[in-house]
């Protein structure tokens, strides 16, 4: 059995190495190696999802998104140039559809839930770190348990040559942390005992292999839990102590991994260090949360992007239908239904009319 982030042969080939697609590994993470990045994830705040992504077809992908992108760059501050990725481009949203990312975004986000006891949420608060361990070994992947449907909500990619780091920043606070209440969650240490699924999560990937120079997106390990980890550079918030150091690690990984991050980390973009005229630094990000996250979420706040609202017109399954669409406006759904083939615009048609035929 190859050790973790080790491909063979057998395991990697699910698609044409060429230039028209973006290759995955089929083979799912073992229990083991899924228990690993989940203790890594929950532990520091996030984890590199290893061979993703076929490797030869990670470069020529590369290159097919800044082919798709150069028509249109945009000026920026201090004369940087940014792309931009059109929003019917397939390159969108094709390397979400990797099966290594969806395999772990539902035990990222969410406990396992039990379906004969919907209260009985897993990891325990009563369990020992002994037993947690444990369960997490024994059932990484909710084998034996249900999960809440995750959808995909932002798609984006930024490609740009700006030197500028970005500022420290969280997308997410953790309950009540904004308004200055510590109740739930450690204000000091180690952080608290009792894990808080995050309401969200990024993925991140570079079609490349990284390095410092190269402006790895910077993250404060175990920030998601520890309210006293500020960077330096970071005014602390009510209630809390800024710390006068902090560990900070880049996402320094190689072209065919992918990262998985907490929200409520603090994070930024390093400096970016071009070796060369024309370097562009490129970085595709997606956020997901649950469906049952939203549940009251306004549907006109969002517009589904084309690729994502063709891809959600064409699934197969209620899973892939919510992980494609979740909640978005009717206006997104149209610009989905005019993309269809006849044939299955016909078939929706003629179930719609199922469902609103009176009894």
């Amino acid at each position: 059995m190859p050790h973790l982030g080790e491909q063979t042969n057998q395991e990697t080939a699910s698609s044409p190495t060429n230039s028209s697609t973006l290759g995955f590994v089929n083979a799912p993470y073992s229990p083991d190696e899924l228990a690993q990045l989940l203790r890594d994830f929950r532990t520091n705040g996030y984890c590199i999802l290893p061979d993703v992504f076929t490797i030869p077809t990670v470069a020529p992908f590369r290159r097919r998104v800044l082919a798709a992108t150069a028509a249109s760059p945009t000026q920026q501050n201090a004369g940087s140039v940014r792309l931009q990725l059109p929003s019917s481009a397939p390159e969108l949203i094709e390397p979400i559809r990797a099966p290594r990312i969806r395999s772990m975004l539902a035990a990222a986000l969410t406990p396992e839930i039990s379906p004969s006891r919907l209260t009985d949420v897993y990891p325990k608060p009563q369990a020992t770190p002994v037993e947690r361990t444990a369960d997490l070994h024994h059932h990484p992947a909710g084998s034996n348990f249900h999960r809440p449907f995750v959808q995909v909500f932002e798609t984006s990619f930024v490609i740009n040559d700006s030197h500028a780091a970005e500022n420290w920043h969280r997308d997410r606070y953790n309950e009540g942390e904004e308004r200055g209440e510590l109740s739930g969650f450690a204000a000091s240490g180690a952080g608290d005992d009792i894990y808080h699924h995050p309401a969200s999560v990024h993925l991140a990937m570079y079609f490349q292999d990284m390095e410092e120079a190269l402006a790895p997106t910077q993250i404060v390990p175990g920030s998601h839990r520890d309210m006293s980890l500020y960077p330096t550079t970071v005014v602390a918030a009510k209630g809390h102590q800024q710390a006068s150091q902090c560990p900070i690690k880049s996402f320094v990984i190689r072209a065919q991994d992918c990262v998985v991050w907490d929200q409520r980390c603090w994070h930024r973009r390093a400096p970016f260090s071009p070796r060369f005229a024309g370097d562009m630094r490129l970085l595709a990000i997606y956020g997901f949360n649950t469906i049952q996250q939203y549940p009251h979420w306004p549907a006109t706040e969002m517009e589904m992007p084309l690729a994502l609202a063709h891809a959600w017109a064409n699934a197969e399954s209620p899973e892939d239908a919510a992980y494609w669409g979740g909640k978005w406006t009717a206006r997104s759904i149209l610009a989905a239904l005019v993309q269809l083939p006849p044939e299955k615009l016909e078939r929706i048609k003629a179930e719609l009319a199922q469902l609103t035929t009176p009894d």
